[in-house]
C-alpha cells in the first residue's frame, strides 16, 4: 500500500482544520444589535398627542416570546443582557421619552408583550400585544404585527449586517404600528375620568 504524499497529507490536514473551524464557529457566533434608536416616523406619530400626555412603560410579567433570530450562521441578539421582549419595552420607552411623553409616575401605563420575533435571511416578522392601563383598568388591548423583507446579499458578512439593521428596524416598525393606531392615540390622549 502506498503512503500518501506529503502534499496530500497537508491538503487533508488543512481541509480537516477548515471543516473543524467552520463547525466550531457555526453554532457559537452571536452578534448583538445596537441599542434601540428612535425613528423620525414614530416621533411624528407621537406629535399628534396633546403635549401634556404622559405614560409609563412596563413589561408584562411572566410573558415570554417565541423568537428565532439568525442570519446565515450568526445568531442575532438584543443588546447587552436584554431579551427581545425587554428590547421592545425599551423601544416604546425610548420613543416616548424622546417625544416628551414618558413619565415613570404616570397613571397611564403601556405594557408591551412580545409574542414572536423571527429574523432570518431576507425577512423579519414581529408581533406583540400592547396593553394600556389607566388607574389599573385596561383601556386598550391589541395585537399588532410587522413584516419586512429585503434582498439577501451573497457575501455572508454583508448579509449579517443587513440582518442586524433589519432586526432593529422591525422593532421600529412594530412600535410605529402602535403609535399610528388611531385607537391607541385616542386612548392615550383621553383625559382620565
Amino acid at each position: 500500500m502506498m503512503k500518501p504524499s506529503r502534499e496530500l497529507r497537508r491538503a487533508r490536514r488543512a481541509a480537516a482544520c477548515a471543516i473543524f473551524s467552520m463547525l466550531l464557529l457555526s453554532g457559537c457566533v452571536t452578534q448583538q444589535v445596537p441599542p434601540y434608536q428612535t425613528s423620525l416616523a414614530n416621533q411624528i406619530a407621537l406629535s399628534r398627542l396633546p403635549p401634556t400626555t404622559r405614560a409609563n412603560v412596563d413589561a408584562v410579567a411572566g410573558e415570554s416570546a417565541g423568537t428565532h433570530s439568525s442570519v446565515r450562521v450568526v445568531k442575532i441578539a438584543a443588546p447587552g443582557e436584554q431579551s427581545w421582549s425587554e428590547y421592545l419595552v425599551d423601544a416604546v420607552r425610548s420613543e416616548l421619552t424622546t417625544a416628551g411623553n414618558f413619565d415613570a409616575t404616570a397613571d397611564t401605563t403601556i405594557a408591551p408583550a412580545l409574542i414572536s420575533a423571527d429574523i432570518g435571511d431576507g425577512k423579519a416578522d414581529a408581533s406583540a400585544r400592547f396593553i394600556v392601563q389607566r388607574a389599573g383598568e385596561v383601556v386598550y388591548d391589541k395585537r399588532l404585527e410587522a413584516h419586512t423583507s429585503w434582498s439577501v446579499q451573497f457575501i455572508g458578512v454583508l448579509a449579517v449586517q443587513d440582518g442586524l439593521m433589519q432586526a432593529s428596524a422591525i422593532f421600529q416598525t412594530l412600535v410605529g404600528k402602535l403609535f399610528n393606531d388611531p385607537d391607541f392615540i385616542k386612548t392615550l390622549a383621553a383625559r382620565p375620568a
